[in-house]
């Protein structure tokens, strides 16, 4: 444990307990408190982010008391103004790990009080600023990304509730780089002639990284982050989940072929409805199919292909002894039904809990407003540009979810912003019938 950290002197750790350690305190009669929380802990750890390492603004937002354990939870909140629950933060990853839970799961949901703080690293799920060695659990490669050592759990951890992998924030370390090594030369011919050219900044650069790679990165990652709402919608498309949206491309056929067959699966669907409500037809056809007709199911009767191809040919020879009502509308939903459709029909439903969870991730991508605002700040955007250079980070695609998400960028645009998009009313209906069919016609 950090033998640096901070305690409340006795009358302010007796303020706070009047106020029933309550953070929103921190506005009014407790916000000496957090003040001096800030200048001590700014002291002992720096101006800077203790989970991204970026330096923190000195100006109008100088970065969050960030609570460790969250206070969100009433059995935590006499942890509030615990000087070991407390590290400092940038807005970005306070708002990213917001009220995440950071203990391991034995030591969640407890009533604890004020002096039972859990005091060991193995209490907490992520990299703890008091407990842990920051440099055990995370790694800096190529002085952008951040990346879990050697798989560390914790560094995992800590770098998904906090969002480590935003490309905004591998944007900002190499303006900072830029800004910090970059300038050179005296402060005054700074101030005189301006800016340097990129040329002059790139020198400098590579006399500090001394590796010609590197400094292509930087390059490519600046020009990356050229379109700041290509970068923020990726940012919002990296809230849905990598799982969730490499499943989207690499199954995209199947929703596909789902959106373009509904009709199919729909006018399945009312057949076995009508059947199954129909109680004469329904006996007839139980008497009348076979095994090799039926798909099995604990209370409905599902034709199979050669059930479809049976119940026609029975009607066509007269052998199915039913009203003329009943024949027309039974013939009606089995009109186009050929042996193929329903085939398909089944793999359709044999893929349901697949296709569900496609369906989500696209309704999850539709509604989000943030990207409907963004959307018009791209259009005409030519890709190519981001291709070219997300080809220099071949060695992090898999590594990090957003820079996978831009390299992918164009597909989504195009595949689900564009071309679903486009029927957007019709996907909505066809997602909240969908379920319903799947749960009736379960086998």
């Amino acid at each position: 444990m950090s033998s640096h950290y901070y305690t409340h002197p006795k009358e302010h750790l007796q303020h706070i307990i009047e106020k029933g350690h309550d953070w929103e305190k921190t506005k009014t009669d407790l916000k000496y408190v957090r003040n001096i929380i800030y200048e001590k802990l700014s002291f002992t750890y720096g101006e800077y982010c203790y989970y991204c390492k970026m330096p923190l603004d000195l100006g109008s937002n100088p970065g969050d008391i960030e609570h460790i354990v969250h206070k969100g939870n009433d059995n935590y909140k006499e942890f509030s103004y615990h000087p070991l629950n407390l590290t400092l933060t940038c807005k970005k990853c306070n708002t990213a790990k917001g009220i995440k839970e950071s203990f391991e799961i034995n030591k969640q949901n407890i009533n604890y009080i004020y002096d039972n703080y859990p005091k060991n690293s193995s209490d907490y799920k992520i990299v703890h600023t008091h407990f842990d060695n920051y440099d055990d659990h995370l790694d800096l490669e190529n002085y952008i990304f951040i990346h879990p050592k050697e798989n560390s759990p914790k560094g995992i951890y800590t770098i998904n509730i906090c969002n480590l992998y935003r490309l905004d924030l591998a944007l900002g370390r190499v303006k900072n780089y830029r800004n910090t090594y970059g300038m050179g030369g005296p402060a005054k011919a700074l101030v005189m002639h301006g800016r340097r050219s990129e040329d002059e900044i790139l020198k400098e650069l590579r006399k500090v990284f001394k590796d010609d790679k590197v400094i292509d990165k930087f390059q490519a990652l600046m020009s990356i982050g050229s379109n700041t709402n290509c970068l923020q919608i990726v940012n919002e498309l990296a809230k849905i989940g990598e799982d969730n949206l490499i499943n989207l491309k690499k199954f995209y056929p199947l929703l596909r072929s789902f959106m373009d067959n509904f009709n199919f699966i729909n006018q399945y669907y009312e057949l076995i409805k009508y059947i199954k409500e129909t109680t004469t037809l329904n006996d007839i056809l139980i008497e009348l199919l076979g095994a090799e007709h039926l798909k099995a199911s604990k209370d409905k009767l599902i034709p199979n292909s050669n059930g479809i191809e049976k119940i026609t040919e029975l009607i066509n020879s007269g052998s199915l002894k039913i009203r003329t009502p009943i024949k027309v509308k039974l013939e009606e939903l089995l009109t186009g039904l050929e042996q193929t459709k329903v085939e398909f029909i089944f793999m359709i439903l044999n893929n349901k809990i697949l296709l569900l969870e496609l369906i989500a991730t696209v309704s999850a991508i539709l509604t989000n407003q943030q990207i409907k605002y963004l959307l018009p700040g791209i259009v005409g955007f030519d890709f190519r540009f981001i291709k070219k250079d997300i080809n220099k980070f071949d060695d992090q695609i898999n590594k990090n979810p957003q820079l996978n998400i831009i390299s992918n960028l164009e597909w989504y645009i195009k595949y689900i912003l564009t071309e679903i998009d486009k029927e957007r009313d019709m996907f909505f209906k066809k997602k909240n019938k969908i379920k319903t069919i799947m749960e009736y016609l379960e086998f």
